[in-house]
């Protein structure tokens, strides 16, 4: 059955306990959908069923395109094109109520397989905590956490990239806090990956948190846990946290920058003590935990604008490592362009093997905003599109990162540049000239529209469009 191996390839689990899991997500009262990588729904649970009224046998393998409407950004889409975790708000379902929606990817070996879409109502938050905690208990008892890469993963061999290895490996020689420095999309999860395998606690866990991709009044009691009676649905007996889950491994707090004031107090006194207190608790939890923080934003801004603790900054910077843009590796996009290429010629059953000359140049010469995973993407999109007989991508198989080429613009026939001797009026001409021309165009030829824009009457539009020979 699809849907039960979906639910066993989303926590990586035996087949023993498949049927456990499929009814426990089944029967859970969040709303969960999972799409593989062609973008088809493979599991869709009751509450999915229940929020939007619609039968699962209406969805299941078939595109995800058939659920939502025209030109919507689907969570599902964002999660297998950046391959991260992805949240969003949204008026959904048939009952039209706000909701939070989750996206995350599911990896097997290294290897994006599906998505994983989990709708909150907001009004179910205290409820939706209790819920997924069941989820992140099967998922712990299991200890499944692991490093997946090694520093030997980590392809490049400029300059700047073999100098943020080197400093790496220094790093995870040790036990001091790490915080990993760099844009979007350059490889910090890697690199922490890297780290923990390296390490000393290798063979412990490696818990990872995205710290943006939680719900902020849910991430203290995913961190630090809960003692029962906390609040309205907490479990009987309460739960640890994920610093207790990881203790003697490594825990990796992605986006760290984007937590709360208050939150990052209670992170400090964690740096700083060595201890947690779960929440609606007074017991002090003594936890021995390599802390991984890893961020993309200007900690030092978010500092000057009293929005990130400058003492937990230094405590956090013990050992910064830079992660540099794809851009100022330029010499690493070929080794990297034919790694994505072998392996997205396989996942897509595409006899690609070779990238031309022209290809090259115009992914060398591209400035790779997203980093990495832009260049992952764009060798997939690529791939995707290519002849089934194509054995060589070539530049017109990339061509969608080439800026569109401006377009053309009408030259007047009654008045041409300005003549040097050209006088106020002559100027002022010309210049009125060419933007009656660019906004007839722009307005669809609808003076009514030019006469609003331009704060005059129609009348004079068209006095206007008639002494410039526009019409």
């Amino acid at each position: 059955m699809e849907e039960n191996r979906a639910v066993k390839n989303l926590l990586n689990c035996s087949t023993d306990y498949g049927q456990i899991l499929e009814s426990l997500i089944e029967n859970l009262p969040i709303p969960i959908s999972v799409v593989d990588t062609k973008e088809t729904f493979v599991l869709v649970n009751k509450a999915y069923e229940e929020i939007f009224d619609i039968q699962r046998s209406e969805l299941l393998g078939k595109h995800y395109s058939c659920h939502v409407r025209e030109n919507e950004r689907s969570i599902h889409r964002i999660v297998l094109q950046e391959r991260r975790p992805y949240s969003g708000t949204k008026v959904m379902g048939h009952q039209k109520r706000l909701v939070k929606v989750d996206g995350v990817p599911i990896f097997d070996n290294g290897r994006l397989i599906y998505s994983m879409g989990i709708i909150h109502e907001f009004s179910n938050t205290e409820r939706t905590m209790t819920e997924l905690e069941k989820l992140l208990d099967l998922k712990q008892s299991f200890g499944i956490e692991g490093a997946r890469y090694s520093f030997e993963d980590i392809l490049g061999d400029s300059e700047s990239q073999r100098k943020a290895v080197e400093t790496a490996r220094k790093a995870a020689a040790t036990n001091v806090t790490i915080l990993l420095r760099g844009e979007s999309g350059t490889g910090k999860e890697l690199f922490a990956h890297a780290i923990h395998k390296e390490s000393a606690r290798r063979s412990q866990k490696f818990v990872r948190v995205n710290c943006a991709a939680i719900p902020e009044d849910l991430l203290e009691s995913i961190l630090f846990g809960y003692e029962g009676g906390a609040f309205t649905g907490a479990k009987k007996g309460g739960e640890i946290g994920l610093f207790e889950a990881a203790d003697k491994g490594t825990i990796f707090l992605d986006e760290i920058g984007d937590i709360s004031l208050s939150l990052q107090a209670k992170l400090l006194r964690v740096l700083q003590e060595r201890e947690i207190t779960r929440v609606g608790g007074t017991k002090v939890h003594i936890i021995n935990v390599r802390v991984i923080a890893a961020t993309n934003a200007d900690l030092e801004a978010k500092i000057a604008r009293k929005e990130f603790r400058s003492d937990l900054y230094y405590r956090l910077n013990t050992f910064p490592v830079y992660i540099p843009p794809l851009r100022e590796r330029t010499g690493d996009v070929a080794a990297l362009a034919y790694h994505f290429l072998k392996r997205h010629a396989v996942e897509f059953g595409k006899p690609v093997r070779k990238i031309d000359d022209c290809c090259l140049k115009t992914l060398n010469s591209h400035s790779w905003p997203g980093n990495v995973r832009e260049l992952d993407n764009t060798i997939a999109r690529a791939v995707i599109g290519l002849q089934s007989d194509q054995d060589s991508l070539q530049a017109s198989d990339v061509r969608f990162l080439l800026p569109p080429e401006p377009p053309e613009r009408p030259v007047s026939q009654s008045v041409q540049e300005d003549a040097p001797d050209a006088n106020y009026q002559q100027r002022f001409q010309r210049w009125e000239s060419e933007m009656l021309r660019a906004m007839y165009a722009e307005e669809g030829k609808n003076k009514t529209k030019m006469a609003k824009r331009l704060n005059i009457s129609v009348r004079s539009v068209y006095e206007k469009l008639k002494k410039y020979e526009i019409e």
